[in-house]
């Protein structure tokens, strides 16, 4: 299989990408309408049901590694390869580190290239290693919001990240469009996302609101899955439960993350409660937390608005609470370019085994 399958280009071989579709699917345990996946390893959400295929990189010029990003549905049998996980993106260097793919042994850190080959984007992966060249154990002193516990720290630098799913960093020509009549920003930088304002859909304290709290609004979820369509339908894109994403922002509010921590309005830029295949994310996904601060520093977008001309780190709060990034965007010659985006993500090896599938 892996002879016939050409991972940078997974559409390549129709007949292979049926294969891994059966065989992922029963791997992580979809479909299951309960949203369990108790039959198999994944967790019953979207943060849960992913897969990521490493493998040294097949033209040492671009990269060192290649990474191929895969969403697993939960209730569907449905692959989506269109997209990236910034999460994830963070374990791709350790994996590759302690399973040999590369050799760090000389150095106390390891500074890799990663070809992402669902956006066709080259990333950078900075992270330590022990004496032996592996990831095990290596200060582990580093913590996000959402994930409970401490982990290594890897350092992420996307460079040139716009543009990945369409080619253009504002796919309209527009900071801010107008979609099934509500103000929309639709920025593409590591990943494709519309914005909306809480306020303009009669909501000004969503983003107080925890993640299952904004799932019961229904006929919120239908609003926004309408904008998000429509959205796509404007760009001419293959719409999938992936691409594009929504995301709902307001100014900074007072609210208690899901572990009850007290958020302040002056520990945060941005309030956003973005979702994930029609639900409310639990966080923020990766990717969508390099967008938003990408967008933060487009003049005119509807992040924009919130934040102003200011400079450094964003600060961006979710239902778990805070994480900062830097966003590099800069004009020339009336074109608009991001130079680099930067997130610190953790890893830890969680397990090294065997997974027995009905396949």
């Amino acid at each position: 299989m892996k002879q016939d399958f050409d991972f940078r280009n997974p559409t390549s071989v129709p007949e292979g990408q049926k294969v891994l579709t059966d065989f992922f699917c029963n791997v992580m345990g979809s479909p299951d309408s309960n949203r369990r996946q108790l039959n198999g390893m994944g967790g019953g959400i979207s943060s849960l049901s992913k897969v990521c295929i490493v493998s040294k990189s097949a033209d040492y010029t671009i990269s060192d590694l290649d990474y191929t990003f895969i969403q697993v549905d939960v209730t569907g049998q449905n692959l989506d390869w269109s997209a990236n996980c910034g999460n994830l993106s963070g374990a791709v260097g350790a994996f590759a580190v302690n399973h040999g793919l590369v050799d760090a042994s000389p150095f106390l850190s390891a500074s890799l290239r990663i070809f992402q080959t669902n956006t066709q984007k080259v990333f950078e992966a900075c992270f330590d290693v022990d004496a032996q060249g592996k990831t095990f154990g290596v200060n582990k002193s580093f913590r996000i919001a959402g994930v409970s516990g401490k982990g290594a720290p890897v350092t992420l630098n996307y460079h040139n990240p716009g543009g990945a799913q369409t080619g253009k960093l504002l796919p309209t020509g527009n900071a801010q469009d107008v979609v099934e009549d509500i103000a929309v920003s639709i920025v593409d930088s590591s990943a494709l996302v519309v914005y909306v304002r809480a306020h303009d859909l009669g909501k000004p304290d969503l983003t107080k609101l925890r993640p299952e709290q904004v799932d019961s609004d229904t006929e919120l979820l239908a609003r926004l899955e309408q904008i998000r369509v429509a959205a796509g339908k404007l760009l001419n894109i293959n719409v999938t439960p992936q691409v594009p994403r929504i995301g709902v922002v307001a100014q900074p509010v007072d609210y208690a993350s899901l572990d009850g921590t007290v958020v302040t309005t002056q520990e945060h830029d941005i309030s956003v409660r973005m979702l994930s295949n029609g639900r409310t994310h639990l966080a923020i996904m990766g990717t969508a937390a390099m967008n938003l601060a990408t967008a933060c520093r487009i003049f005119g977008s509807i992040p924009y608005n919130f934040v102003g001309a200011s400079e450094g780190e964003v600060t961006i709060a979710h239902p778990s609470g805070l994480v900062s990034l830097s966003a590099d965007v800069r004009q020339k010659d009336e074109e608009l370019t991001v130079v680099k985006v930067c997130m610190v993500r953790t890893e830890r090896c969680l397990m090294v085994g065997q997974v027995f599938t009905d396949f």
